[in-house]
């Protein structure tokens, strides 16, 4: 059932984010650095939140930069090192994707009968602890 859900919400996702010209790579690069607080992020953390080597966030990165949604600018606390920031393209792509993806998820809730919405976001809640605890395996051992 995991395996089913999983690849549900990976097809949504895909299909949202590409009415957008974007990976999902691009997509999820995009909102983590559009999370920041304003002081910039740092690729090594993106590479951290998200899982990925830094070569593939630099990559993906770049496609930002080139499509004017993201600016890399030299950290001024540490020159050697640059910081990631949305451009004001890049926040209102941001906001646009966030409206859709919660559009969608009331829509999705709107499906459950009223009366059970409580238990399954509870449920929704525990699982995606336990997934964060579990942190998976590889599929082959």
């Amino acid at each position: 059932m995991l395996a089913e859900l999983s690849r549900v919400t990976q097809l949504v996702e895909k299909s949202e984010v590409g009415c957008c010209g974007l990976t999902l790579a691009q997509c999820h690069l995009l909102l983590v650095v559009a999370q920041g607080e304003g002081g910039g992020t740092a690729p090594s953390d993106v590479a951290t939140t998200l899982g990925l080597d830094l070569s593939t966030v630099s990559r993906v990165a770049d496609g930002l930069v080139r499509q004017n949604l993201l600016v890399r600018e030299v950290d001024p606390a540490d020159r050697r090192r640059n910081l990631l920031f949305p451009t004001a393209a890049g926040k209102e792509l941001v906001r646009f994707i966030n409206q859709g993806m919660n559009t969608y998820a009331r829509t999705v809730l709107e499906q459950i009968p009223a009366d059970k919405r409580f238990a399954v976001l509870e449920s929704l809640y525990l699982l995606i602890a336990a997934l964060r605890k579990a942190k998976g395996g590889c599929c082959c051992e």
